[in-house]
């Protein structure tokens, strides 16, 4: 461990935050962490306010330093099993409802009923696909609940595909370019 006396204090500290209610954004918009580091003249600045892409890819690989994030798990597993000296300090929960979807016309009707079956998995060409590693986890949880595991389905790659344009306006009824979802409902 390094001397604390050869640490220079940052003049800034970067924050980010995933897109769902958290601690963190309250505590911003309240001014407790700008109140915090105040005295000792240190500035915080939020990651989403940069105009360098550069500074947004440390939302998900966590390589700016004196930098913090509140968010999912898996960005910062890829960002320390890539190197980065990146800590946990602390875990909260938010409650989410995942659900498994299929056609009324299909014969299942519980988690068992998977057994064979093949199983859309988003697949999203980016640096870190936390959605995939949700869906993945998701499964693997579901299936366990009932004896089963990856091993008793086949797993299919649902690969980005751009947002359909509606016929009726002549554009996407939800949004532009690529959307979270895409794979899945189109599938």
């Amino acid at each position: 461990m390094s001397d604390a006396s050869t640490h220079t204090q940052p003049d800034a500290l970067w924050y980010t935050r995933c897109a769902v209610p958290t601690p963190l954004s309250l505590a911003i918009q309240s001014g407790w962490i700008q109140s915090e580091f105040a005295p000792d003249g240190i500035a915080i600045q939020s990651l989403r306010e940069s105009a360098s892409p550069a500074d947004l890819q440390s939302h998900f690989d966590h390589h700016l330093p004196h930098s913090f994030r509140q968010g999912g798990s898996v960005p910062a597993i890829w960002a320390r099993a890539n190197g980065q000296q990146t800590r946990v300090i602390g875990l909260t929960w938010t409650d989410e409802y995942q659900s498994i979807i299929s056609l009324p016309a299909s014969r299942l009707r519980s988690i068992s009923d998977l057994k064979g079956c093949r199983i859309g998995i988003p697949k999203h060409d980016v640096s870190i696909d936390h959605h995939r590693a949700s869906a993945l986890r998701a499964f693997v949880v579901a299936l366990d609940t009932v004896g089963l595991s990856l091993k008793d389905v086949e797993l299919v790659d649902l690969p980005d595909t751009p947002v359909e344009a509606n016929p009726a306006t002549g554009g996407p009824d939800w949004g532009q370019g690529r959307h979270s979802y895409v794979n899945e409902l189109y599938a």
